[in-house]
């Protein structure tokens, strides 16, 4: 019987071992995502800061206008457009609209 709570005691004594091998892994691959953490928190902000250059660079590449504003929304008026009556996409849609003039209606 004092064989056996030997064997007992070493088991223990491994799974103890066991367990404080892998308590200390898993801090070492805490601290490995910490230091990824950090570094792709550096490279997001790095992202950004190089997107906001290029958008100022972008904005400050276009050229100034030559005509005022006002001029550029006269030459684009609002509202509907005038209707074209003699297009060709009004033929398509409208057929009897184009029929030609004295004949009958089943012969247009």
């Amino acid at each position: 019987m004092k064989g056996h709570s030997t064997g007992v005691e070493g088991d223990a004594r491994d799974l103890a071992k066991s367990v404080h091998q892998l308590e200390a892994e898993l801090e070492l691959m805490r601290r490995s995502l910490d230091d990824v953490s950090g570094s792709l928190a550096r490279a997001i902000g790095s992202q950004i800061d190089l997107r906001a250059t290029i958008a100022q660079g972008l904005v400050a590449a276009v050229p100034p206008c030559s005509a005022p504003i006002t001029q550029h929304r006269r030459e684009h008026r609002a509202g509907r457009a005038p209707k074209i009556e003699s297009g060709p996409q009004t033929a398509r849609l409208h057929p009897r609209a184009h029929r030609p003039a004295g004949l009958p209606p089943n012969r247009r």
